[in-house]
């Protein structure tokens, strides 16, 4: 239990240690959100944003808590068997994309 503390204090203090470089990326745009006139395309586009940080981190959470649940003292079926295991890691793994999608704000481009 206590090495599943340490993991989030060391994430912890190395996203405080590049904090500087994460701030510019995450609060200052992309060059689409910079050069886009309409002031309600930007405040969609930060809406989104922050939405897909949020359940991005939502996720990660509750892939973590179902991945090392007898960590946290968490027993029944469901989360010792193996499809538990097999959908916490897909669960992190679109926790990491909604993360990744409101850092890249790259809603409007064309497909």
């Amino acid at each position: 239990m206590y090495w599943i503390l340490g993991v989030f204090f060391q994430l912890f203090l190395i996203l405080s240690l590049t904090y500087q470089p994460l701030k510019k990326s995450f609060f200052m745009s992309l060059e689409e959100f910079e050069t886009t006139p309409d002031p309600k395309a930007r405040r969609y586009i930060q809406m989104r944003s922050i939405l897909d940080f949020g359940m991005g981190l939502l996720y990660l959470g509750i892939g973590v808590v179902i991945f090392f649940s007898k960590e946290f003292h968490l027993y029944n079926d469901f989360t010792e068997s193996t499809p538990a295991k097999i959908f916490a890691v897909l669960v992190i793994i679109y926790g990491a994309w909604r993360i990744y999608r409101g850092l890249k704000k790259d809603y409007f481009k064309n497909r």
